[in-house]
């Protein structure tokens, strides 16, 4: 029985093998990256597997990509363009953002998955603050080079500089207990961590005025995408990724993910007038 079996498995990966080499596929090994610390997007579960919906997402893709084979690693979000411009991962999830800048050196999906606005966030009690005018004066807190930080930048530095900005590292949660703490008046934040922190830490945190983005150009959209390296093999990927994505999203499957992560389907949200990536 044992030469038996081996037989059968002998002949079964030839027959894979042989089969593989008609069909012409090679199989390419791609490494994605996310920080699998963020609640609902990516994170790593009690029976210690990452999920989250943007983990979720790229697994479907994976699913449909008979020529990819994507494997899933863990960093802290701050090393991920470094990781892009070292080689050692081929994509990047975070609900990353486009800007121009990033687009000069990255390539991004050319179909967003996900609707993700940043927003002002005070405290609960906080009725005097609806605006970026309303903190002249004030203090917020924002993570240095993250694109809702850029934005505060630029509009601050249109509005006379009035805002005092203070940089953190240590994340959103560090600037809601800030916030909470009275250390700070204000962040800026995706809308969905509201409920993520006031569920899970009594944070007592709202989201006040409008969205928090630029009014045109490259960076004008809330839409969140995949982020590849910008080059031959990046560029396959991305394009392949990308239209796996459009199938996604259009047979429902994108909507039902979104459901499952945000008890609603967040990607009917998308914006409608995005411009398309730059390649």
């Amino acid at each position: 029985m044992r030469k038996i079996s081996k037989v059968i498995i002998i002949n079964t990966l030839l027959l894979m093998a042989l089969s593989a080499s008609a069909s012409g596929a090679e199989v390419k090994k791609v490494i994605a990256a996310t920080n699998g610390v963020t609640p609902r997007i990516s994170f790593v579960d009690n029976n210690n597997n990452l999920t989250g919906f943007e983990v979720e997402v790229l697994k479907e893709v994976d699913r449909r990509l008979d020529d990819y084979d994507i494997e899933f690693i863990t960093m802290d979000s701050s090393s991920f363009y470094a990781a892009l411009d070292a080689n050692k991962v081929d994509v990047v999830m975070g609900n990353m953002r486009r800007s121009e800048a990033r687009e000069k050196k990255y390539l991004f999906a050319t179909e967003p998955h996900n609707y993700y606005p940043y927003r002002l966030i005070v405290a609960q009690g906080n009725n005097s603050i609806n605006s970026l005018e309303d903190l002249k004066g004030k203090k917020i807190e924002l993570a240095p080079g993250a694109q809702q930080t850029v934005i505060v930048e630029t509009w601050n530095a249109q509005n006379g500089n009035e805002i005092e900005i203070v940089y953190s590292t240590s994340g959103g949660a560090t600037s809601v207990l800030d916030i909470k703490s009275g250390r700070v008046d204000a962040t800026v934040l995706g809308e969905y961590y509201v409920k993520v922190y006031n569920e899970t830490s009594d944070a007592r945190i709202k989201t006040v005025g409008e969205e928090i983005r630029f009014t045109d150009g490259v960076a004008s959209d809330s839409d969140a995408y995949y982020v590849f390296q910008k080059n031959d093999a990046g560029r396959a990927f991305r394009d392949r990724a990308s239209a796996a994505i459009r199938e996604i999203r259009a047979d429902g499957t994108l909507s039902k993910i979104s459901i499952t992560w945000f008890d609603e389907d967040r990607t009917l949200k998308i914006d409608s007038h995005r411009l398309p990536p730059t390649e």
